[in-house]
Formats: structure tokens, sequence, C-alpha cells
């Protein structure tokens, strides 16, 4: 059986490191594996990387130039260039735990399942505001193995690349400078009758950048987060009951977070900022239905 890791690199040195994690995977012995990097870098930035550690690595790497700037567009050459019965996507900025990719292939056999979600550790930087650790605003939820989704991101991800070919699913340009195009990707996928599911044992480890831990970021990530979750879920659907059942309860619960943020004021940034956090979620999805676009989070 072929696997084909892949990932997107634009300008980040640390595509060595992940690259490393790689080589470094514990597999059953009919697992093969190829590496697909592909560059989004005009300059071509990650070629020198690879071409170093092709020489002294247990798999072949195709390292392949990407020029135009769009992140799906950078995916979907991924897609075009591995050649394995499964695609496993992990991020440059992501080092991977020895058994990461062998608990998602027992996870896909166990649950009869096309596309595994694995998690992604987040490690803070030492210079990590105390107010963000605390908020713990960069950690995702924890499921349980086997739980059943609709959607997933591509940090730790395996998927059927049969059953992707067989619909012809690839990622949408539209979302290649806002992001979200792997929730859109993957919900897609679970509209085709796929089962996706959650891996609890499978794992990598990513530090959050400096650049990004402040309040800045933050809002602009979750606007963008609230924006892209209403256009991949109905801006494909007219009128509809579950549209308006949608923007009812949205818009009680934003209503229910200016009360909440008041209260948590006086406990530290911490909390009010958590809540304040989810009412920009709520306005994003609702905004959506108005300005019918997403902030752009790629510059």
């Amino acid at each position: 059986m072929l696997i084909s890791v892949c990932m997107c690199t634009y300008k980040r040195e640390h595509l060595a490191l992940t690259l490393e994690s790689i080589g470094n995977l514990e597999l059953e012995k009919n697992v093969e594996l190829e590496v697909v990097v592909v560059d989004n870098d005009i300059a071509m930035s990650g070629k020198p990387i690879c071409d170093i550690l092709s020489s002294k690595f247990p798999y072949p790497i195709s390292y392949v130039s990407e020029p135009k700037r769009n992140i799906s567009s950078a995916r979907n050459k991924c897609l075009e260039v591995a050649r394995g019965d499964w695609i496993a996507f992990i991020d440059d900025d992501e080092v991977a735990d020895k058994d990461w990719l062998r608990n998602l292939l027992v996870c896909a056999n166990q649950f009869d399942a096309q596309v595994v979600f694995g998690r992604v550790k987040t490690v803070y930087p030492s210079a990590c505001p105390q107010w963000i650790k605390d908020g713990r605003f960069f950690e995702r939820k924890v499921k349980k193995t086997g739980s059943v989704v609709s959607s997933g991101g591509c940090g730790s991800t395996l998927l059927n690349n049969l059953f992707r070919s067989r619909f012809k699913l690839k990622f949408d340009e539209e979302y290649g400078l806002s992001g979200g195009e792997d929730a859109d990707f993957f919900y897609r996928f679970h509209l085709f009758g796929a089962k996706l599911v959650n891996c609890h044992e499978a794992f990598v480890k990513e530090e959050v950048e400096p650049q990004r831990l402040n309040s800045k970021y933050l809002v602009k990530r979750t606007l963008r987060v609230g924006q892209t979750f209403t256009k991949y879920r109905f801006s494909q659907s007219g009128f509809s009951k579950d549209k308006v059942k949608f923007v009812a309860k949205t818009s009680a619960q934003a209503f229910g977070l200016l009360f909440l943020i008041l209260i948590n004021l006086p406990l530290g940034k911490h909390r009010y900022f958590n809540m304040y956090l989810k009412l920009v979620d709520k306005y994003g999805k609702l905004s959506f239905f108005v300005f019918k676009k997403s902030q752009n989070i790629y510059n």
C-alpha cells in the first residue's frame, strides 16, 4: 500500500523539521511512502531544503513549485502529484509523532472511514503572553477516537485517494487567500457519503508563530472562520428553513454573548476575550449573508 504524505510550504525553514519527522515515522511492513512538497513561494525557497534532505531521506521526495499564490492551488497540486491509495496531509510548521501515520491508518480501517483527522497539539513559544496561554486560544478541541464529524482541517489528516478521485474532489480556489479551503473540501466529502472520524492517538505538534500571539490576529482569524463556515455550508443553497433557523439561533447567541462579555470583564482578559471571540465568530457567520465575502488571512 502506497501512502502519499503531502505538505504545502511557503518561506518556512521549519519545513526541514517537518520532513525529518516524516523520515522517522514507524510504519507497518506493507506500507510504502512517498513525500510530496508543493512550494507556493515563487522564489522556490523550499527547494534547497528538499535537495539537501533527499540524498539521505528514507523515502522519495517530489518537490513541485506552484507559483500561483493560492493555498487551494498548492493543495490541488499535491492531489495532482500524489500517487498513493491514501493521502496524508501535514503542515510545514508541524512535527509528526513517530506513530502518527500508523494510528491514522489503523483508525481508518477500524471505523471504515474515508477521512481521519488526527490531533494538532499546540506548543507555545517562551515569549507567549500569559493571557493567551490561560485562554487556550490556539488549542483545538480534543475529540474521542471514532467520533464522526462532517468536516475538518488539513493539518493532521488521512484521506482515501480512491474515494476522492471517484468524485473528482478538489480544493476550491475561491478560498485560496481567505483560508477555509480544507473545511469546504472535507464537507463535500461528507456530502458525497464519506465517513469522517477523529483519531485521538494520532497527533502532530505545532508551535504558534510569534507574530500570531496577539489580539489582532485572533480576531482576524476568528472572523474568517465564521465567514467561511457560512460560505461552504449555505452559500450554494437558496431560502430554506434550515438557513432561517441558523440565522435566528446565531443572532440569539450573539446577544447572549454581549451579556457574558460584561460579566467576565472583571475576571481577566483570558476570560472576557474568549467570549468576545465567540461574538466575532457569530458576527462573521451572519455577515457573510450580507457582504458575501470572507476576510483574507494570506496576504
